[in-house]
C-alpha cells in the first residue's frame, strides 16, 4: 500500500512538473551537515502556490548506529508573490521509520506528523535560490524501546512506547537549483 501511494504521488508530481512554470531541486545543508542526505523537488502549481516532496535518510551518523528514512510532502502559499521568491507559509506532513542505538538505548519505530512552516527565499542568481525556514509539527509515534543486554523479542516485549509530541519541523537552510 505504501509503495502504491508513493508511486501515485510521484506520477502526479511528474505529470504536474511537465506543465509547471517552475521546477526546482534542493537540499537542506543543515541536514547534510548532520550526515542525513536529503533531496527535495518543488513544483509551482499556480501563481502563488507550489508543492514539494522531500526524502531523507541515513544509516550511520557520527559513529552511532542510526538508521532513519522519511518523506516530507508539503503545500506552500507564497505570501510575497510568485512561487519560489520571498515569503511563504507551508503546510506539510512527515512520515519516517527509524532504528536508533544511542548510548546503550535502542529505539525502533515509526512516526507521522503534520506541521506548519514559515520561510523566506532569496534569489542568488537566475537559477539559484537560498531558503531559510522553520516550523513546528505535531507527531504521533509508536516505538519499541530497550537497553543493551535486554533479551528483545517484539512479540513479548512490553516496553512499547507511543504518543504525541510537538517537534521542530523543517528547520533549514536550503539551496535550490531551478530547472525550468
Amino acid at each position: 500500500m505504501k509503495r502504491l501511494l508513493l508511486l501515485l504521488t510521484l506520477s502526479w508530481m511528474i505529470s504536474t512538473a511537465t506543465q509547471a512554470q517552475l521546477v526546482a531541486l534542493k537540499t537542506n545543508v543543515l541536514m547534510d551537515a548532520a550526515l542525513m542526505p536529503n533531496l527535495e523537488v518543488e513544483i509551482s502549481t499556480g501563481s502563488k502556490t507550489s508543492v514539494a516532496l522531500a526524502a531523507f535518510g541515513s544509516v550511520y551518523v557520527m559513529g552511532q548506529d542510526f538508521m532513519t528514512l522519511g518523506a516530507l510532502p508539503e503545500f506552500r502559499y507564497w505570501i510575497g508573490g510568485r512561487p519560489m521568491i520571498h515569503l511563504f507559509m507551508g503546510v506539510g506532513a512527515m512520515a519516517t521509520t527509524y532504528n536508533i542505538n544511542w548510548k546503550g538505548k535502542h529505539f525502533k519505530g515509526d512516526a507521522v506528523g503534520v506541521g506548519l512552516e514559515f520561510g523566506y527565499v532569496k534569489p542568488l542568481s537566475k537559477r539559484w535560490n537560498m531558503e531559510v525556514s522553520a516550523g513546528t509539527q505535531l507527531s504521533a509515534y509508536y516505538q519499541h524501546m530497550y537497553y543493551d543486554g535486554d533479551s528483545y523479542d517484539p512479540k513479548t516485549h512490553h516496553k512499547d512506547n507511543h504518543g504525541f509530541k510537538m517537534l521542530p519541523y523543517r528547520i533549514g537552510l536550503s539551496f535550490s537549483y531551478i530547472i525550468k
